[in-house]
């Protein structure tokens, strides 16, 4: 272009350039020629002007246009999801809050609904497949929610959804199970057909928040409680769960630095010998003493300890502890065999090891520990957990399968594991009165005697039930009849009372 505008300019020069030697040559003869040559040659120029000038102003014009276009693609960028096409979490919260506030006061519902087993279905699949899924997903939504006063987001993995169409907490209890049920029909992707499983938390404006932020907050708290109670489930928030997540928060920064303030207190029960009516060993029960005062019990912090990753720490110090304590209890002259509690997440090659290198520091004997394993935990992949029984036996260490009967009892994985002793839940105690409850006790004795366990019933509360044990050739039995979970202290001088004088 700019070749262009010198050629013409040249040209131009030119014209002059040859009018004026015309004027000079025909001064007197010929000027109304040489004015018409310069006006010419002025309107050329004006031209050539106006015509560079109208150049500049389209290509400026498209410029705009392309920067327009691109600034309108950042923007849809950063305010929607690039997968689902849906509002990210940033505009839906602007969304929301606008919502809230045209509203005014009137009843909205937020729903928060995650596909529960999207990272399944990664991993399964790959994250192509689990993208595609979050797309059809996204498009059940969209026919789901279509009103004028309904807006469909994303956060993070979870959908978003507001709606002020729906009129009491049944009505929205019931949307969400019906959203359940359109959202989980089986999707087809690369010739595959994928299951979808659905949860979804509610929350609703004004009763909760008028906030948009602290309405998503209690829509998430709500659906991480439907998570907790399994798939297909729907919670409604209450305020009682605002409570229950500060407690949880709190409870967890206290449980990380617990055993660092050796605020964790192992309590043994002691498991006696219907044979020998004596002391046969004990049951290690971990405790916590919160530095409040009172003792919390494992049913209220182990499946803490095992949701954020610490139960591999209080696992390791039950097995040091342990040990340590039958170290103390034979310098003293007992030889106490101590039982400890192993979760699934916890028994792998790791573990064994830890108890493996403990034993050997402290020099005991390796018949003293004795490993108690649940079903599920031994389940969990029973090729390894049959290695890992082994490696236990190998090493002199008893293995237990506790709460035998609640889980999947079968004698093909009790026969494959070949633990050295059966647990039997207490719940099969509880009423032996009941003769078809007799039959399934009698049925669990006789099937582990045949597949050489020994037998410990745990739960035994009445020499009734003691009695008709003794009876059924129970081998072991632990229970408040004979003590609850006593301290180390206090163990040495029951086992030496009840060995005088028996029950």
């Amino acid at each position: 272009m700019k070749d262009k505008g010198c050629s013409l300019n040249m040209l131009i020069l030119m014209f002059m350039a040859m009018g004026h030697t015309s004027y000079g040559a025909t001064e007197a003869t010929n000027m109304p020629v040489s004015y018409a040559l310069v006006f010419i040659m002025m309107l050329i120029i004006l031209l050539v002007t106006i015509f560079k000038m109208h150049l500049k102003i389209k290509k400026l014009k498209a410029i705009k246009l392309e920067l327009d276009d691109q600034n309108n693609i950042l923007q849809y960028m950063a305010s929607h999801d690039p997968i689902t096409h849906l509002y990210n979490r940033g505009t839906m919260v602007e969304h929301i809050q606008k919502h809230l506030l045209m509203q005014e006061h009137k009843i909205s519902y937020l729903y928060d609904i995650a596909i529960t087993n999207l990272r399944l279905i990664n991993d399964t699949y790959s994250h192509d497949i689990g993208n595609e899924v979050l797309k059809v997903v996204a498009k059940r939504l969209r026919e789901a929610f279509d009103g004028p006063l309904e807006t469909l987001g994303m956060d993070q993995m979870t959908f978003l959804a507001i709606e002020s169409h729906t009129r009491s907490k049944e009505d929205a209890i019931t949307r969400a199970y019906r959203l359940i049920e359109g959202l989980s029909e089986p999707i087809e992707v690369d010739y595959m057909e994928i299951d979808v499983l659905i949860s979804v938390g509610i929350s609703m404006a004004p009763d909760h928040s008028l906030d948009a932020k602290q309405l998503i907050k209690k829509a998430n708290m709500a659906l991480v409680e439907s998570l907790n109670r399994g798939y297909k489930s729907v919670y409604y928030y209450e305020d009682t769960l605002y409570i229950d997540v500060i407690k949880r928060i709190t409870l967890e920064k206290q449980l990380r630095r617990a055993i660092k303030l050796n605020e964790m207190v192992l309590y043994y029960q002691p498991k006696i010998n219907l044979k020998t009516m004596k002391v046969d060993g004990c049951e290690a029960l971990i405790r916590w003493h919160h530095p409040d005062g009172h003792v919390i019990y494992p049913n209220d912090f182990i499946p803490l300890a095992e949701d954020i990753g610490f139960i591999d720490d209080i696992g390791k110090w039950v097995v040091t502890e342990s040990i340590c304590q039958v170290k103390r209890w034979q310098s003293l002259g007992h030889n106490i065999r101590i039982s400890i509690n192993v979760s699934g997440k916890e028994f792998d090659d790791e573990f064994i090891e830890h108890i493996q290198q403990n034993i050997k520091i402290h020099n005991i004997d390796p018949s003293l520990l004795e490993v108690e394993i649940t079903e599920t935990a031994a389940l969990k992949d029973l090729n390894h957990s049959r290695h890992l029984v082994q490696t236990l036996h190998d090493f002199g260490i008893r293995v237990s399968l506790d709460d035998f009967g609640t889980g999947y009892s079968s004698m093909t994985y009790i026969k494959q594991l070949k633990a050295s002793k059966l647990k039997i839940d207490k719940s099969f105690i509880d009423d032996l009165d009941n003769m078809e409850q007799r039959i399934v006790i009698e049925s669990m004795i006789l099937l582990g005697k045949k597949l050489d366990y020994y037998i410990n019933i745990e739960g035994v509360e009445s020499k009734k039930q003691l009695m008709i044990l003794k009876k059924l050739g129970v081998d072991e039995v632990q229970g408040w009849l004979f003590s609850k979970a006593i301290l180390p202290e206090a163990f040495i001088e029951y086992v030496k009372v009840f060995d005088e004088n028996g029950l």
